[in-house]
């Protein structure tokens, strides 16, 4: 009997210690930041009635509206970037556009166009780095 009962106490020990609660259900990463819901964000690239010149609409030519390439930098609030997107355009007649995938958060995006091929932005940079950037071109 005394065996049958350490044997119960045993096995709901066991029971007990395989079961396990939490505060938070959400959090399954195991790391320090809390798991975040996430979603998908659309940017959209026009050069319809776009200035130019200072302040004027007048004087500009399509050369200079013309957009050669272009990249989103999406970037949490303290600035560390988390994604680089290009921007695409499907036809010429179409707008460029960029889809990121976002964690929920304050984000901050920058959108850089006819950028030159010396210019390397990656995520974990930051985006001071996007200021301090000298073209060659």
């Amino acid at each position: 009997m005394k065996m049958r009962i350490k044997s119960i106490f045993l096995s709901m020990l066991a029971v007990a210690g395989l079961a396990s609660c939490s505060s938070n259900d959400n959090n399954l990463g195991g790391g320090e930041e809390e798991a975040v819901g996430r979603g998908y964000a659309k940017f959209t690239l026009s050069t319809d009635n776009l200035p130019t010149r200072a302040g004027s609409l007048t004087g500009s030519t399509d050369g200079e509206k013309k957009i050669n390439n272009a990249k989103l930098y999406l970037a949490k609030a303290n600035g560390i970037i988390e994604a680089v997107v290009d921007f695409e355009q499907t036809t010429p007649a179409d707008p460029f556009t960029a889809v990121a995938e976002v964690a929920s958060g304050s984000k901050i995006a920058v959108a850089l166009v006819n950028i030159p091929s010396n210019i390397n932005i990656v995520p974990g940079d930051n985006l001071s780095k996007l200021y301090s950037c000298k073209s060659s071109a």
